[in-house]
């Protein structure tokens, strides 16, 4: 029933012949009119709950508010439902949507006289901005006014509510629940309202068309392909710049209205310095995008970025190093990245740029802010301001990372580094082996001259800031330890360049030069300890220093370097004990930083640990996966060669032992007149017609459970019922023979209509025992011995071709569901006479269709096969 009302008034107001846009945008404007009246009493409704408190607290005070409520809620919710029906008729629609616009207007208008600032309505007249939309998308003369409308009404209900109280305010709690309330809901209907648009008029799709524009504003043709993609990447950077802009603009707002909801007096003052920086970046940042594309693109691009640092430096005047906004010196430094390619000019930018952040960094904290900033806006606003910092930063490491394939540019200079020095003609197995050695100097090397200075000139910034003395100072002790390490750096790359036949091929001089990197870490890694407190923990790094040399020596010995390497590390480790419980501190670290680095210290230890284990991991990994691949390669070579039962008893044992079985069938084919065609063709080409067949016969030998023996020329032998017995290998030759005899005859009759030479088959099959087994022993081979081969073989020579000839024992097994026809006694060679028969194919209750000689079995042909292979015994009855 609800479901019927809901299509009902879904579809009210459909006329004859409306298109399919029309048709939904009827459905729109049905569903706003419900929510409309369900949200007019939805309010009324709050607004009882609240009376009920209301009246029980102050009787005569609230009772007057009723009536006000009452009026303001169901008066739009009546009027919206009259307007409703109205608009079904004929030419009445814009106008009942339009009025309906209106009356959302006055109610939200009139709740904000009723509550002030302090209830939120003023959020929920913003919120139906998108609905003039969705109401008439494409109509202009009708949504621009009602934009304008809705602008005014809200203007005019704040500048009312700053000057005049309200009219009828709500006591707390009330006052903050009604707040948030409207707020979440405003939000979420905006959100709702301006998604839905965007869906149904494919904003996403336009916004792609503007945002390709762009990237391509200025691209000249002639320009190579690296020219044209540094301009994209340079147009898209600049775009994306200039949205900081709106969101400060946003920001702004956003804030200013918290304010005025808290009684700031000057938040206009607020608002007009921001919205100024805002505007005037935008500004600038527009005309330097337009200029860079048409005049003097590289100082245009110098000007943006100029305007970047200059829009930082305006808004920390504002609020100084309250807001955090001093950080965003640092999302200058990658820009250059982006904006030039050259690496002059990129030097001479980030010369201005790490010079401007120092300089900036230094400068800010004696920033006096021009704004008188409440105390409560200062922590959100930072936080805010720290947010988009690090989204910034994210999304541009993220594209540059994208843009710039940063990833398979480090996989490749890591590759090139894992191989440095090492000859091609090096053994696979001692490769590896100094490949892991040279990763594992790699790392310690990334330690002592990337991690380690960035992290001393991190600390160096942080102290400048905090007004610590002597920075200078501080780095260049710290920086010793890195300057240690640079000259063993120096010494095991040029040996590995220039030098590497004192390392190659000699157990003991790998194992030196990685015991000399060891000791050289472990007395850098002292240095650093006794420098600073050992409330940092730094000494941990020493366990790594040890099991460094285990990491980069696959084979652990007892020998010289392992010695000097544990002595050196475990010395190093109870010097620094000694060290700390007897003296102070080198160069003690600022106090604020001891906690900071411990936690980063162990933290850093613990991903080390990780990575150790998962890098072992993986490469235990590689290795099986290596040999289970190899293993399978040679399993799949050994079963096309041996059954599996065989090969499975060959690794076992060794050997595998011949068989004899009671019963097997053999067939073998020939192709007639093989010689006189080949002839004909060039060994290509009969190579070639010899592969397609055979190709075949081994997929129906796989389908029929048939075991291939071997091929002799254009001979094919193949057997049922080998390795393991069964009971229809019979039955399976005989339908495999069918079906070899009816692929080669659609090749004869394809090749005949071509004007091409074919081959015709033949083919012949008998039923007997046999013994199996394996011969050779370099070059295995699966092969069968008989009489029973002898016979088969007769059976083929002796057929006709296009035939299939079988032996009267092959016929007694099939002759239930094949038919068979007698051929008599035929003389074979060495056998004399025997009996063959004419296999002509299935009988007519066994094949699909009920017809004679058919191809191709039915369900009961099936069920009696299942009853056969189970072991029961069939009598024909003709």
């Amino acid at each position: 029933m609800l479901k019927r009302f809901w299509r009902s008034v879904s579809n009210y107001g459909e006329q004859a012949l409306m298109t399919v846009e029309a048709h939904r945008q009827n459905r729109v404007l049905n569903h706003g009119f419900v929510y409309a009246i369900v949200l007019y009493l939805v309010t009324y409704l709050v607004a009882l709950a609240y009376f009920y408190f209301l009246l029980k607290a102050d009787f005569p005070r609230y009772w007057r508010y009723f009536w006000p409520y009452t009026a303001a809620c169901l008066v739009p919710a009546l009027a919206t439902l009259g307007l409703f029906f109205l608009r079904g008729k004929p030419g009445y629609s814009t106008v009942a949507t339009i009025v309906t616009y209106f009356v959302a207007v006055l109610h939200n208008l009139a709740m904000l006289l009723f509550l002030g600032l302090a209830g939120g309505f003023q959020f929920f007249l913003v919120a139906l901005i998108p609905a003039a939309y969705l109401a008439h998308p494409h109509r202009r003369r009708v949504y621009i006014p009602l934009y304008l409308v809705t602008v005014m009404a809200i203007l005019w209900g704040i500048l009312h509510s700053l000057k005049h109280a309200a009219l009828y305010p709500v006591p707390e709690p009330f006052s903050t629940i009604t707040f948030y309330l409207i707020l979440t809901t405003s939000t979420s209907f905006f959100i709702a309202s301006f998604a839905y648009v965007a869906y149904r008029h494919d904003w996403v799709k336009r916004a792609m068309v503007y945002w390709e524009a762009l990237s391509a504003y200025g691209l000249r043709w002639t320009d190579s392909d690296e020219e044209r993609t540094h301009h994209i990447i340079t147009n898209q950077t600049m775009v994306i710049n200039m949205l900081l802009g709106p969101l400060i603009l946003v920001v702004a707002l956003g804030f200013s209205t918290v304010m005025i909801w808290s009684g700031v007096k000057d938040w206009w003052l607020h608002f007009l310095t921001f919205a100024a920086g805002a505007i005037g970046a935008f500004v600038f940042w527009f005309v330097c995008f337009w200029c860079a594309a048409r005049y003097w693109r590289a100082g245009f691009i110098f000007l943006y970025f100029f305007v970047d640092f200059v829009l930082i430096s305006y808004l920390v005047f504002l609020t100084g190093t309250v807001f955090s906004i001093h950080y965003f010196y640092f999302a200058l430094i990658p820009l250059p990245i982006f904006f030039f390619p050259g690496r002059r000019r990129l030097i001479t930018a980030e010369f201005f740029a790490i010079g401007g952040v120092i300089f900036s960094l230094i400068y800010a904290p004696h920033v006096k802010p021009f704004l008188n900033i409440p105390e409560w806006l200062k922590e959100p606003v930072s936080k805010i301001a720290i947010a988009i910092l690090v989204l910034s930063l994210s999304v541009g490491f993220i594209y540059t990372w994208w843009q710039r394939r940063i990833t398979q540019k480090l996989f490749l200079i890591w590759e090139r580094l894992s191989e440095l020095g090492l000859p091609k003609e090096l053994p696979s197995l001692e490769r590896k082996t100094e490949i892991i050695r040279n990763r594992a100097a790699i790392f310690v090397y990334a330690y002592f001259f990337i991690l380690y200075p960035a992290a001393i000139v991190i600390m160096a910034l942080m102290g400048a800031q905090r007004g610590d003395k002597d920075i200078l100072s501080f780095v260049l002790k710290y920086a010793a330890s890195a300057l240690f390490m640079f000259p063993v750096a120096a010494f095991s790359i040029f040996v590995r360049v220039f030098k590497p036949e004192l390392l190659l091929g000699k157990t003991w001089g790998n194992r030196w030069a990685v015991c000399i990197i060891v000791v050289a870490s472990s007395l850098a890694n002292t240095y650093n300890s006794i420098s600073m407190q050992e409330e940092t923990g730094f000494h941990i790094f020493l366990l790594a220093a040890f099991v460094g040399y285990l990491y980069s020596t696959p084979k652990v010995k007892l020998d010289s370097p392992l010695l000097v390497s544990f002595i050196v590390s475990t010395a190093c480790i109870v010097f620094i004990f000694w060290w700390h419980a007897s003296f102070q501190p080198l160069t003690p670290l600022f106090l604020w930083a001891i906690k900071p680095l411990k936690y980063f210290i162990y933290v850093s230890f613990g991903v080390m640990v990780i990575f150790f284990i998962f890098y072992l991991n993986l490469e235990s990994t590689r290795s099986e996966g290596a040999l289970a691949l190899a293993h399978q390669k040679s399993e799949s070579l050994l079963l096309n060669i041996l059954p599996r039962d065989v090969a499975d008893e060959l690794k076992d044992k060794g050997h595998a032992a011949p068989v004899r079985i009671e019963s097997v069938t053999v067939m073998f084919t020939d192709f007639a007149g093989f010689t006189g065609i080949s002839e004909s063709l060039s060994p290509e080409q009969v190579v070639d017609e010899l592969d397609k067949c055979f190709s075949y016969f081994d997929q129906i030998m796989e389908k029929y459970n048939l075991e291939k023996l071997k091929t002799i020329g254009d001979s094919y032998m193949c057997a049922g019922g080998i390795p393991k017995p069964n009971h229809t290998h019979a039955i399976d030759c005989c339908l495999a023979a069918m079906e070899i005899q009816s692929f080669m005859n659609q090749m004869k009759d394809i090749k005949a209509m071509q004007g091409l030479p074919y081959w015709e088959l033949r083919l012949g099959i008998h039923t007997g025992p046999l013994v199996a087994g394996v011969v050779g022993h370099k070059k295995f081979a699966y092969d069968v011995w008989g009489d029973t081969v002898n016979t088969a073989s007769r059976m083929e020579s002796s057929g006709t071709t296009g035939m299939i000839n079988i032996s009267r024992e092959t016929q007694e097994r099939v002759k239930f569901l094949f038919d068979c026809e007698h051929r008599g006694q035929v003389a074979a060679k060495n056998k004399g006479m025997i009996d063959m028969f004419y296999l002509n194919g299935l009988k007519h209750r066994f094949s699909k269709g009920g017809e004679g000689r058919g191809r191709v079995p039915n369900n009961r042909f099936r069920e009696v096969y299942a009853a056969i292979a189970r072991g029961a015994k069939l009598v024909s009855r003709g």
